[in-house]
């Protein structure tokens, strides 16, 4: 396992050289190689948003095309739904929604183990770019006139903007939820 600190201000190609040399450094031995970004990534590692960095129109064959074991890209919230189902709190669900609200919102339909195959339908409430403009930690600061989102949870004068970005999340995903049960 290597971590780095990603600095997206430097630039998405120093960002991916920075990736790719990681990737390479794990080595062969590695069962494989998940890349988990703060983007809506479709099933085929296909990057389709560019919030914090461009890479949709890089050819990512190209840039991997030496490093073994496989590699594959995921949403944030996919890849920690996968690591719920594996070694969290879903290890004793079979079915479950993973979400992940932090400096952006997004949510991933979890079924045995493994992405379900209509999660992005299913999720599309959660990940809706409206929702980032209300209930994200770039939201709630906004709102507070905070520097983060941390800075207006602890504040409890701040308590009305927080409050307005949990009705917001709890909305979007009561109608997530009634998604799921018409499935």
């Amino acid at each position: 396992r290597r971590v780095m600190d990603t600095r997206p201000s430097r630039g998405a190609d120093v960002l991916l050289d920075d990736v790719v040399g990681l990737s390479r450094g794990l080595g062969a031995d590695a069962m494989g190689i998940g890349i988990a970004l703060p983007e809506q990534v479709a099933p085929a590692s296909v990057i389709e948003t560019a919030w914090f960095w461009d890479w949709r129109t890089t050819d990512m064959e190209t840039a991997f095309e030496d490093i073994k074991p496989a590699w594959r890209f995921l949403s944030d919230a996919s890849a920690g739904g996968v690591g719920e189902a594996k070694l969290g709190a879903g290890r004793e669900h079979e079915t479950f929604l993973y979400v992940h609200a932090g400096q952006t919102v997004s949510a991933a339909l979890i079924h045995r183990n493994r992405l379900a195959p209509d999660s992005a339908a299913v999720t599309a409430a959660l990940n809706d770019p409206a929702l980032e403009t209300t209930a994200s930690g770039l939201a709630i600061a906004r709102a507070a006139e905070t520097v983060t989102a941390a800075h207006a949870i602890t504040d409890p004068a701040k308590a009305p903007a927080v409050a307005a970005a949990a009705a917001a999340l709890a909305t979007a995903i009561a109608t997530t939820g009634a998604e799921l049960v018409i499935l």
